[in-house]
């Protein structure tokens, strides 16, 4: 009786023998030309004539208004905001430390002398005194308004 086969002769692994590829390397490009000029932005769009025509009749007849307010600064917080003449209220939806165990939740400014002061008159709060007024900074809580928006 005669067996016959094939197969793959087992060989141990030659650990000293280097790959037979030779790694590849691109070139880099060095660009000598001067950057691109940035694209200038797109000017800002006027509103269409209609719209312009429907703000123009409501100029001066609307006084007062109340809006919630977001922006990048103070995001995710929004702020509940009423305008009447040059008088300005904020209600912040978190109470602000101003300093050590003092808070305030309501801001009220005064948009033509530029100045403001802070409440803290939330209940669910112990407030030191929320009949004191206590001075912050204008610049802090002013945002302009959907009346200067418009203008």
């Amino acid at each position: 009786m005669f067996l016959a086969g094939c197969g793959a002769k087992d060989e141990a692994p030659d650990e000293d023998k280097k790959p037979s590829t030779k790694p590849t390397t691109k070139p880099v490009e060095v660009d000598d030309s001067e950057p691109e000029p940035e694209p200038e932005p797109e000017p800002a769009r006027k509103p269409s004539k209609q719209i312009q025509e429907l703000l123009q009749k409501h100029v001066g007849r609307v006084t007062s208004l109340t809006y919630m307010y977001q922006d990048q600064t103070i995001k995710p917080e929004e702020w509940e905001t009423r305008v009447k003449g040059n008088k300005m209220q904020v209600k912040l939806r978190e109470m602000d430390n101003i300093r050590e165990d003092v808070y305030i939740d309501n801001i009220y400014l005064n948009i033509a002398s530029k100045t403001a002061e802070g409440f803290c008159e939330r209940t669910v709060y112990r407030c030191v005194d929320p009949n004191s007024p206590i001075e912050v900074n204008f610049k802090k809580y002013y945002r302009k308004t959907p009346f200067e928006w418009i203008n």
